[in-house]
């Protein structure tokens, strides 16, 4: 199950069981756990911004088909937004983002294989010539409401 509350309009949800919903509020209980990304520092309102989820497998981390569910959350002008995920309960998780402001739905690189689009991961997990691992960019996830804000980097 995949729910999204977004503060910038309609949200395309990806991944298991999920569909194309509207914006919901991100309630959650000890039952029925909830992880909300807050996603920050957009350098304009185009496009839109992948939210990728992920558990506590480091060999699925970043690995293509990996994630337990993606959302894309249209900007509409917005810098900044919000994602909320079901989970399927308390443990390690870790997200990623990127800011596709073209809305192509590539992460786009440069020639030399660098970022041409704002990205980033939670924990603020650092980049400097390599990407994360899960351990740099995982957090723990309780029982109820697990809030994460997520700063995009160009």
């Amino acid at each position: 199950m995949l729910w999204a509350s977004v503060s910038a309009g309609q949200v395309r949800a990806e991944g298991p069981g999920s569909a194309e919903q509207s914006a919901m509020p991100c309630n959650a209980t000890s039952q029925n756990p909830r992880i909300m990304v807050h996603v920050v520092g957009a350098r304009s309102g185009k496009g839109e911004v992948a939210v990728t989820l992920y558990g506590s497998q480091p060999d699925r981390f970043l690995a293509s088909g990996g994630s337990i569910a993606r959302q894309r959350v249209p900007l509409n002008g917005a810098t900044q937004l919000g994602a909320c995920f079901a989970i399927s309960g308390p443990g390690l998780y870790a997200v990623s983002i990127y800011h596709d402001e073209n809305a192509d739905h590539h992460f786009n690189r440069s020639l030399l294989g660098l970022p041409e689009e704002g990205y980033g991961f939670s924990n603020d997990a650092p980049t400097p010539l390599r990407a994360p691992t899960l351990r740099e960019a995982g957090f723990q996830a309780g029982p109820g409401l697990t809030e994460v804000t997520v700063g995009l980097r160009y």
